[in-house]
């Protein structure tokens, strides 16, 4: 059926293209298909974690990996989901985030089955549960259109969730390093952006299309700063490692630091600084 519609969308759309229709018309026209398209471009963002969430599986760890993206993350979809079931014709707004939200408890229950803090991250879970109740409670009490209310409330978690990854640029910055911001994730979020700007430009649906233009900036944002900092392949044989020992039966952190020769400067680290390329063990007792 979706197909189908995108089909015929994209007829439309070719004929409102040669007629010279303004662009909000054509957009309009297209909406379906963009809908569509956002939506796979989406799922590839969601599934570009999954090599992560191995890693972290490989190695029974959650090393320096926060909860707060994916906590978020499913709070979002809550919203979306929940806002595409009252407003009709948001189809595609509904598919994606139902499926972003199997993609984010998937991921919330590998992290809280390796990570050392369980009772913390239960608190952050049970707290995102306790935020849509929230907002919830707060669109019925005090609002006079319960949809209207949530979209804003997507419009802010929507520009939260794109800002988070740029928390880490002080540490960027600090080591020369931007492997904890993968290129991946942010250019399949800067590309999906871009799709759902148009796509709420066509549905004329203004809680789309800010959050998403807004989106596409702060990935783009994201997408220079690795580019600026990336560690080429031909360098990463130079890095040098040494053991940071916090304190004995304490968990301890491996440092890669990139030197310009062959004796390492590890004065700029500290045991208390957070480093991209950091592997966390545990020492036994």
């Amino acid at each position: 059926m979706e197909a189908a519609s995108a089909a015929v969308a994209f007829s439309a759309a070719t004929d409102t293209y040669a007629a010279g229709l303004p662009l909000s018309e054509q957009l309009e026209s297209i909406a379906p298909i963009l809908g569509t398209v956002g939506s796979v471009l989406s799922v590839i963002q969601y599934l570009s974690c999954i090599p992560t969430f191995i890693e972290v599986s490989r190695r029974k760890s959650t090393g320096n990996l926060s909860p707060m993206p994916y906590c978020t993350t499913s709070l979002l979809s809550l919203l979306w989901v929940t806002y595409a079931l009252m407003v009709p014709g948001r189809m595609a707004v509904l598919i994606v985030n139902s499926i972003a939200l199997v993609f984010m408890v998937g991921y919330m229950a590998v992290f809280l089955r390796y990570t050392d803090s369980k009772k913390q991250t239960m608190v952050k879970y049970i707290g995102v549960l306790l935020c849509y109740g929230a907002v919830m409670g707060a669109a019925v009490l005090f609002s006079t259109s319960v949809a209207s209310f949530l979209g804003n409330c997507c419009v802010l978690v929507s520009i939260t969730m794109y800002a988070s990854p740029l928390a880490v640029v002080p540490t960027i910055i600090k080591t020369k390093d931007s492997s904890c911001m993968p290129p991946l994730y942010s250019f399949t979020g800067f590309v999906a952006a871009l799709v759902w700007l148009g796509y709420g430009l066509g549905a004329g649906d203004f809680h789309v299309w800010i959050p998403n233009g807004v989106g596409s900036v702060l990935c783009l944002v994201q997408l220079v700063i690795w580019l600026i900092y990336r560690i080429p392949s031909s360098s990463k044989s130079k890095k040098s490692e040494y053991y940071d020992d916090v304190k004995p039966g304490a968990a301890g952190v491996y440092y890669s630091v990139l030197t310009d020769a062959d004796v390492p400067d590890y004065t700029s680290i500290g045991s208390d600084s957070t480093v991209c390329s950091a592997d966390y063990v545990q020492l036994d007792p």
